[in-house]
């Protein structure tokens, strides 16, 4: 209950993410690489959980649901959104606009 992030990492991330409020869409942002969640139980206790890689990437993409804010709002530029069929195969080397982000 009540999620916050804070203590985010200075180290940034670049990724492409989806979401199933858009499933024909990705969207390339940038993310800290870790975080600290904050939340509190069933019975109000607080606890925190200190986050990084995919597990930060997840909770600030459902906790920015929370928030009203949309993958598609938060876009590195014009060019960061794609169809998620004009992508090539996973594995593949992205050329030109894209960048192979490891």
């Amino acid at each position: 209950l009540n999620p916050v992030l804070d203590r985010h990492s200075d180290e940034m991330i670049e990724h492409w993410e989806d979401c199933m409020s858009f499933p024909e869409l990705l969207v390339r942002l940038v993310n800290p690489r870790s975080c600290r969640l904050r939340y509190r139980d069933l019975d109000w206790r607080e606890h925190e959980v200190e986050l990084s890689e995919d597990y930060a990437e997840l909770l600030q993409h459902e906790v920015d649901h929370l928030d009203g804010v949309l993958s598609v709002e938060r876009a590195i530029d014009g060019r960061s959104i794609v169809l998620r069929r004009a992508m090539p195969a996973k594995g593949a080397e992205l050329r030109g606009e894209f960048r192979v982000l490891r």
